[in-house]
């Protein structure tokens, strides 16, 4: 598994501005690889990428954003949903 932040403009509030309009990014992507552990076969891989546009303009008030963190844990547990629903050993 890894995860990649690639865009962290927007941390984690936002928040009225003085003047003018701003348009900012957070964005993250979440790979996943699966194994076979006896023979170190490669069996499945995904990749998951989340992203989170925020437009801020002067009369946008006080607000929250979800972090590139924020956004590659909610990828990460939808590819693990993904793969628990086809489990086989169920």
């Amino acid at each position: 598994m890894s995860t990649l932040k690639l865009k962290d403009e927007a941390g984690s509030f936002t928040f009225s501005r003085d003047y003018g309009t701003s348009i900012k990014k957070n964005e993250s992507v979440t790979k996943i690889w699966i194994y076979d552990l006896n023979t170190l076969e490669l069996i499945s891989k995904s990749q998951s990428t989340a992203t989170n546009e925020v437009k801020e303009t002067e009369d946008s008030g006080f607000g929250i954003v979800t972090s590139s963190y924020g956004l590659a844990f909610s990828s990460l547990r939808r590819l693990i949903k993904k793969y628990d629903k086809y489990r086989k050993d169920k």
